[in-house]
C-alpha cells in the first residue's frame, strides 16, 4: 500500500498502481474506479488533480481521466491516453514528477527531459527549458521536482535536485535561484505548501519557509524529530501544518513560528596580520584601535557571537567608512580584508541571524596603517621642493619648445587647409532623390583622408552613388581623390563598368606610382541598380522579400594598375524597402583594444538587424557597432559608409 500514488480532491481521495481505487471520505469506503485492462496494463506512478481533471502517470506517459468517468456521473466521459513514441510522438512526457496548470499552458517536470510547457493538452508542446549558459535567462537545472505557481506574485517556484530552489518570473521570461548559501537546508527540494503569507518547502533534514524575503528554517533545534519525509510531506489543516514521514506525522501551529526575542551579540576572538610572505602575526586591539603598516597585506578578524540557537545561521556583515561600503561575508565568521588605506580608516562588525534579526551590538574598530617613508608627509614635502628646483629647470626649455611649436602650428594650418580642401570635394547636402532614403558617414583616420564618396543625380535621367578609398591615407591619398572627382565630373554617365574603364586610364596616365584607388559605382534605375567595383570590399544588399541581407563582391583591380582592364558589373533588383549599403575596408578592419579586427561578418548582422530601418538608423548603427568595438581606440585606416534605401 506505501508503494501506491495518493492524490486528494475535497471528499475524495484517489489511489493507484495496477489499478485505480477512489476513497469516499463521507462514506468512508474504498471502491475501484479503474481496473488494469481499462488502464492497458500500464502502472501507475504518480497522480495530479487539476480542476476536472485527474492525470495519472506512468513510465512511458500519462493519461487524462475526467472525474466524472470515476465517480460514475456520466458513461460519456473517456479517457485521453498520451503515450511516448520516439517516432511518432516524441514531445509527449514519459511520465511526471509534477504538473502545474498555468492559464491555458501545463508545466511538467520528469526525469527524462526536465521541465517542459505545453499548450491546451500534451500534444501540444510549446518548449523545454535547457540552461544556456545565462542563468537569469534559462534554467540552470536539468532535474526538476516540485512545482508550484504563486498568482499575486506571478511566480512559478521549481524545486530541483542539487540546484536548489528556482524562482521564474512569467511576466518577463527570467530566473532566480535560491539555494544553501541563501540559507536553505539543502539543494534538494521535495515538496512544497503555501500557507498564509509564507511559502513551505522540504529539503534536506528539514523544512525551510519564505517570510519578508528570507528564508528560515525549522530543524531539530525547533523540535522537529528526523524522519524519512515523504514525497508530499507537507500538508496544511487549518491554522496547523501536518508533516508527514514514513515514521511519524508531526504537528506545529502557524503561531509557534512568529518571531521571539532572539538578541544576540558578537565579539572578536582575535585579530591577525598577514604579510606579502603570508606571516602570520596576532595584532593587539589598543582602545579599538589596530596598528599596523604598509608590510601587512590582509587584516583577519575571527569573530564570535554568543547565540546558541541555530548559530551556523549567522550572516556576519562590514561596514567601510561609516557605511559607505558594506561587505556581506555571508556564513564565514572569519573576515578577511585587503588593500586597506593608509592612515586611519573605520570598521563596524554586525551580523544577522536567520531571522532576520540584526545583532544587539556592533563591533567598532579602527585600523591605522603607516605609509612607506617614501609615502609619509615629510617625503611629500621634500617632493615639492625638488618639484619647485625642475620648474626652474624646465622654464628655458619651454622657451625652446615654444619655438618648435610655433613651427609645428604653422604646418598644422597647411594641413588644415589640405584637410578643408578635400572636405570640399565631398557633397556639401545629400541630394533629394524621389523614392530614396539615403545616408552617409565619413571618418578620416588623419587629418587628410583617402576615402571618399558622390551622387551624380539628374533628376529623369540618372542617379549614381560612389564610395571609394585610396590607398593609404594622407595628402598623396587626397590627391588621388581629387583626380577621381575631377575624372568623374569629366566622363560621361554610363554603365559603371564603362565609368571605371574611363578612369582607370585616367589615373594610370596621371601616373601616382604604386598608388591605387578603390572604387565602386551604383546605377539605380526604377526597380533595379546596376553595381561595378574596382577592389572595395563587399557591398551588401538586403532584400524586403526574403528578410536577407547578401554580400555581393565584384572581383576587380583597382584603378591605376592595367590601363586596358576590363571591368565587370552585377544587376540587382532594388524594390521598395531594399536597402544597399556600401562600406570602405576601414570599418571591418578596424581594431579593438584587444587588436582583434571587427570583420565583415559583424558588419553583415549589423545590417540584417537594422535593414528594416530608415536608411539613417541604419548607418547609425553601423557607427555605434564601429565605436562600441573600438572602445577609444583610434582607427588606423578611414571609415565610410553610404546606405541607400528605396522607400515603400
Amino acid at each position: 500500500f506505501s508503494e501506491m500514488s495518493f492524490e486528494t480532491d475535497e471528499e475524495l481521495i484517489f489511489i493507484g498502481k495496477e489499478k485505480l481505487f477512489v476513497f469516499d471520505l463521507n462514506k468512508k469506503s474504498i471502491s475501484t474506479a479503474i481496473n488494469e485492462n481499462s488502464l492497458k496494463g500500464y502502472k501507475i506512478d504518480n497522480l495530479k488533480s487539476i480542476g476536472e481533471i485527474l492525470y495519472a502517470s506512468h513510465d512511458n506517459g500519462l493519461i487524462e481521466i475526467p472525474k466524472s468517468m470515476i465517480i460514475k456521473e456520466t458513461e460519456e466521459s473517456k479517457m485521453i491516453f498520451y503515450d511516448y513514441n520516439e517516432l511518432l510522438n516524441s514531445n509527449v512526457p514519459r511520465g511526471f514528477v509534477d504538473i502545474e496548470k498555468i492559464d491555458s499552458l501545463f508545466y511538467v517536470t520528469n526525469q527524462q527531459s526536465g521541465l517542459s510547457v505545453y499548450n491546451n493538452n500534451f500534444n501540444s508542446f510549446v518548449k523545454k527549458f535547457t540552461y544556456n549558459g545565462d542563468s537569469k535567462n534559462s534554467l540552470a537545472t536539468s532535474t526538476p521536482t516540485k512545482l508550484m505557481f504563486i498568482e499575486n506574485e506571478r511566480v512559478l517556484y521549481i524545486g530541483s535536485i542539487g540546484s536548489g530552489l528556482f524562482k521564474y518570473y512569467l511576466d518577463d521570461n527570467t530566473f532566480t535561484n535560491l539555494n544553501i548559501e541563501d540559507g536553505m537546508l539543502s539543494n534538494n527540494v521535495y515538496d512544497f505548501l503555501e500557507s498564509s503569507d509564507r511559502l513551505f518547502f522540504q529539503s534536506g533534514s528539514g523544512i525551510n519557509y519564505i517570510e519578508n524575503e528570507l528564508i528560515k528554517n525549522i530543524t531539530l533545534e525547533d523540535g522537529l524529530n528526523p524522519i524519512s519525509f515523504h514525497t508530499e510531506s507537507l500538508h496544511s489543516v487549518n491554522a496547523e501544518i501536518i508533516i508527514s514521514g514514513d515514521e511519524s506525522l508531526q504537528l506545529f501551529s502557524l503561531n509557534s513560528i512568529e518571531s521571539f526575542d532572539d538578541k544576540f551579540e558578537i565579539n572578536a576572538f582575535n585579530v591577525v596580520g598577514i604579510d606579502e610572505l603570508n606571516k602570520k602575526t596576532i595584532l593587539p586591539i589598543d582602545n579599538k584601535v589596530i596598528n599596523i603598516d604598509y608590510k601587512t597585506k590582509t587584516v583577519l578578524f575571527d569573530l564570535f557571537s554568543d547565540n546558541n540557537y541555530k548559530s551556523n545561521q549567522l550572516k556576519y556583515f562590514v561596514e567601510k567608512g561609516d557605511g559607505k561600503e558594506v561587505v556581506e561575508n555571508g556564513y564565514n565568521n572569519q573576515i578577511q580584508l585587503s588593500g586597506l588605506p593608509y592612515y586611519g580608516s573605520s570598521l563596524n562588525f554586525y551580523a544577522i541571524n536567520g531571522n532576520g534579526v540584526k545583532s544587539s551590538n556592533s563591533l567598532e574598530l579602527s585600523i591605522y596603517n603607516a605609509p612607506p617613508w617614501w609615502l609619509r608627509i615629510e617625503s611629500i614635502v621634500g617632493y615639492i621642493i625638488l618639484l619647485i628646483a625642475l620648474i626652474t629647470f624646465f622654464v628655458k626649455y619651454r622657451e625652446k619648445k615654444t619655438k618648435e611649436r610655433m613651427e609645428g602650428e604653422r604646418k598644422s594650418k597647411e594641413l588644415e587647409e589640405a584637410k578643408e580642401l578635400q572636405n570640399s570635394l565631398l557633397p556639401k547636402v545629400l541630394p533629394v532623390v524621389d523614392g530614396f532614403d539615403i545616408s552617409t558617414y565619413l571618418k578620416p583616420a588623419t587629418e587628410i583622408g583617402g576615402d571618399y564618396y558622390d551622387f551624380f543625380y539628374k533628376k529623369g535621367e540618372y542617379f549614381y552613388a560612389i564610395c571609394g578609398d585610396a590607398t593609404g591615407h594622407g595628402v598623396i591619398s587626397g590627391i588621388m581623390v581629387s583626380v577621381t572627382k575631377a575624372g568623374l565630373n569629366g566622363v560621361p554617365m554610363s554603365e559603371p563598368s564603362n565609368i571605371l574603364g574611363q578612369l582607370n586610364r585616367i589615373v594610370k596616365r596621371v601616373n601616382f606610382g604604386r598608388l591605387r584607388m578603390s572604387l565602386s559605382v551604383a546605377k539605380f534605375d526604377k526597380n533595379a541598380v546596376e553595381l561595378s567595383s574596382a577592389a572595395m570590399p563587399p557591398t551588401y544588399f538586403f532584400s524586403s522579400k526574403s528578410k536577407k541581407v547578401e554580400e555581393v563582391l565584384v572581383p576587380n583591380l583597382p584603378l591605376g594598375g592595367i590601363e586596358g582592364e576590363k571591368f565587370d558589373g552585377v544587376k540587382k533588383e532594388f524594390k521598395p524597402g531594399d536597402v544597399m549599403v556600401m562600406i570602405s575596408d576601414g570599418l571591418p578592419e578596424l581594431p579593438n583594444p584587444s587588436n582583434d579586427l571587427l570583420d565583415y561578418e559583424k558588419v553583415q548582422k549589423c545590417i540584417t538587424d537594422n535593414a528594416e530601418k530608415s536608411a539613417n538608423e541604419i548607418k547609425d548603427a553601423l557607427v555605434y557597432l564601429s565605436d562600441d568595438w573600438a572602445s577609444g581606440v583610434m582607427n588606423p585606416d578611414d571609415i565610410t559608409i553610404v546606405v541607400i534605401k528605396k522607400a515603400a
